[in-house]
């Protein structure tokens, strides 16, 4: 059984008059033709006229209300104000970074309150870091894959290079660079094997592998064959049953090395 419509032909509302319905819905509101005082026709939802929200095509002034067009709220940047009202704030019509548009008043967008078109919620551990700094990545712009609970963020290196990590690893800085930073530490690695570096403190040769955006210990030896043996090990368990093994191996190890 459909629902009656409520018919406000005549009405006025402002400098609107509703002259009748359309066929148009907005979030199944019905849409109204109305004319506003200045002659201009609009179509307005019936919701937006009976709370007020719509007070004319557009044409009303601001008042003394600030604007914003042009500034940055969030991920939202303010494109123009419109007739609507809500509670006295002025509704401004806003670009999200991911290209929708969406109306928002000025109070939310000043508060803090919405930050996005509705994208943000869609995430998990969703806190906006767009243009932080983690190690030598800034934050670009989220993308919908995900890590695990984490979103998957699109980060700039200083280099230049473009890398996708996840916020966690960010965060716990486990990832500080597209990888030129490993590079260059290669390359004044005494040892001449990935992951193997001697340890001048100790004067022993250190093992390490890098696995899931995580370094792992695997321990310090008197030979760099030794060291290097280990590591190749490592390397060979480079999958699913890694952790398993590697739980394993530290309670080899440190048995060994009481």
């Amino acid at each position: 059984m459909k629902q009656k419509m409520n018919d406000i032909t005549g009405r006025k509302f402002g400098n609107l008059t509703a002259v009748k319905p359309t066929d148009r819905r907005c979030r199944k509101a019905v849409v109204w033709e109305c004319k506003c005082d200045c002659g201009q026709i609009t179509y307005e939802s019936v919701v937006h006229l009976l709370k007020g929200n719509q007070l004319s095509c557009g044409c009303l002034p601001l008042g003394n209300y600030k604007d914003l067009t042009g500034k940055r709220f969030g991920r939202l940047v303010a494109l123009k104000a419109t007739s609507e009202r809500i509670r006295n704030s002025v509704v401004w019509e806003c670009l999200c970074d991911c290209g929708k548009t969406v109306k928002v008043s000025s109070s939310h967008l000043k508060q803090g309150a919405t930050n996005s078109c509705g994208c943000l919620k869609k995430w998990v551990n969703s806190k906006d870091i767009t243009g932080q700094r983690y190690g030598k990545l800034t934050a670009v712009k989220p993308t919908e894959k995900r890590a695990g609970t984490n979103v998957v963020w699109q980060c700039i290196c200083d280099c230049g290079k473009t890398v996708y990590t996840n916020t966690g690893a960010l965060k716990a800085g486990d990832v500080v660079s597209c990888g030129c930073l490993k590079r260059k530490k290669k390359n004044i690695n005494s040892s001449g094997v990935t992951g193997v570096s001697l340890s001048k403190k100790h004067s022993k040769w250190k093992a390490l592998i890098y696995v899931n955006h995580k370094n792992y210990y695997l321990g310090q030896y008197g030979t760099l064959e030794e060291a290097s043996k280990v590591r190749k090990i490592a390397e060979e368990k480079h999958n699913e049953s890694f952790l398993e093994w590697y739980k394993n191996f530290k309670i080899e190890y440190y048995l060994g090395h009481q």
